[in-house]
């Protein structure tokens, strides 16, 4: 079974505008180039309103959730029905998603002061992860890359996100950035921050009674062991074939050789495959 990720897209009108794009091609590039690609699909949509964000989240169905825009300690920043850029509290969000708990397994949460939410939904999904300060574009499209790089593997999410924070501090530099702090058009400057390095540092939240799933690189692991055990049932298909229909006298045993050895990677990969199913390496 693929894992779908769902990556919702806001830079609501009146915000200062985001360098989206390059986060969105290196998390697909990611994926794409890793070892269990065909075990992901990416959907991407640009969420401007709350109902946009519902229906998606819904249309899709994802396995994991990516939201990069605009956040504040109260929610996420988009657009109400008349275009003009609101706060949806953290309340309503947790409401909708702890819904779909059964099926969410990851929520990244690429905005700034987006630790409270990830704390409210982390009680009911199992992984959340949010910004505790003002996030620059630089550090989250390293983080995105190397949280993508190792899910991509079939490291646990865990795993991801430490991979992610250190490709984040491997790659960001005091080069300018474009923070993910929302800012209205045509207002002052925002009063200056202290430059320490927290604003480059997620926050991981695990839900504190995580429902029983299988980690994420052990599934990703028996779903590539199945699908060889069905490309080898189908070559021991093809040879019976051929000995049915009559072979010469010298090809018959060299058949027969290869069949013992098809049964032999056969019986192999249904012990892994068992031992895989029930949550063993």
């Amino acid at each position: 079974m693929q894992k779908t990720v769902l990556v919702l897209v806001s830079n609501p009108k009146g915000t200062s505008n985001l360098n989206l794009l390059p986060e969105i091609r290196d998390l697909q590039e990611a994926l794409q180039r890793s070892q269990h690609r065909h075990g992901f699909s990416v959907e991407w949509r640009i969420a401007k309103t709350q109902k946009d964000l519902r229906r998606y989240v819904m249309d899709v169905s994802p396995h994991i959730i990516h939201f990069c825009g605009h956040g504040t300690t109260e929610g996420l920043v988009l657009e109400d029905d008349t275009g003009i850029a609101r706060v949806v509290s953290n309340d309503v969000l947790t409401d909708f998603l702890q819904i779909f708990a059964d099926r969410i397994e990851c929520v990244l949460l690429n905005a700034c002061y987006t630790e409270s939410l990830a704390e409210q939904l982390s009680q009911h999904l199992n992984y959340v992860i949010g910004m505790n300060q003002a996030v620059y574009d630089d550090a989250a499209i390293a983080f995105s890359e190397g949280f993508y790089d190792a899910i991509g593997a079939g490291e646990s999410y865990e795993r991801a996100f430490t991979v992610g924070k250190n490709a984040v501090m491997e790659k960001v530099t005091a080069s300018e950035r474009s923070r993910r702090k929302i800012t209205v058009i045509g207002t002052d400057n925002e009063p200056a921050e202290d430059q320490n390095q927290e604003h480059l540092i997620p926050v991981l939240k695990i839900n504190p009674n995580p429902r029983l799933r299988s980690p994420l690189g052990v599934q990703l692991k028996l779903e590539d062991r199945q699908r060889k055990l069905k490309k080898l049932q189908e070559r021991l298909q093809v040879i019976d074939q051929k000995i049915v229909q009559g072979v010469d006298f010298e090809e018959e045993p060299k058949l027969e050789a290869r069949k013992d050895g098809i049964y032999q990677e056969i019986t192999k990969l249904e012990a892994e495959i068992n031992r895989l199913e029930q949550g063993r390496e």
